[in-house]
């Protein structure tokens, strides 16, 4: 049984002595599965969030049953597997899943650190986190390679703009005058 794409060339025996003689040519041709791929506007979204599913690959597609097109706009409670076929020009079809992470968002909002007041948000971040303190502090992002990716100083308020941030969970090192404080941040 051929598996891959291609011509295959069968042949047909007459077994039960009804007149045919020698074997008889049946040639198949056997298409190419299309190789469908699913991405996603947000690899983590917040509960009430949405994002936008986008297939490609293949000409048409249709998601988890009965939904057509290339996009899917999905706005899950819980972390969710979704599934799409793919069907080619040449009528075959592929499939891929894509499982879109929810969290639930019940981030950071207050720190307190002896007299000193720090407040940062939204947590989990999209585009601007808010920070807002009692004096002067020094702050850097850490990604998970240990890198330090944005620094600066905040006096009394500042917003800083994560839209060239890539996605994913950042270590924020505050300090002034030997006090340190350190959060997560979630950046979606």
């Amino acid at each position: 049984m051929q598996t891959t794409s291609g011509v295959v060339t069968y042949y047909v025996a007459d077994t039960t002595g009804c007149g045919l003689s020698g074997k008889v040519p049946l040639t198949v041709t056997v298409g190419a599965l299309p190789v469908v791929n699913v991405s996603s506007t947000a690899s983590v979204i917040c509960v009430g969030q949405s994002a936008t599913l986008s297939a490609s690959g293949a000409v048409t597609y249709t998601w988890t049953g009965v939904v057509n097109g290339s996009t899917l706009s999905v706005s899950p409670v819980t972390t969710t597997t979704y599934a799409v076929v793919g069907t080619g020009t040449n009528g075959c079809s592929g499939s891929a899943t894509y499982v879109q992470n929810v969290s639930t968002c019940t981030g950071l909002d207050v720190i307190e650190s002896g007299a000193a007041m720090l407040r940062m948000y939204p947590n989990p971040a999209h585009e601007q986190l808010v920070i807002r303190v009692d004096g002067t502090w020094q702050y850097g992002f850490i990604n998970t390679l240990g890198e330090k990716i944005i620094s600066g100083y905040c006096e009394d308020s500042k917003i800083i703009n994560l839209a060239d941030v890539p996605a994913g969970m950042y270590t924020i090192v505050f300090s002034r005058e030997g006090e340190t404080v350190v959060q997560k941040l979630l950046k979606y």
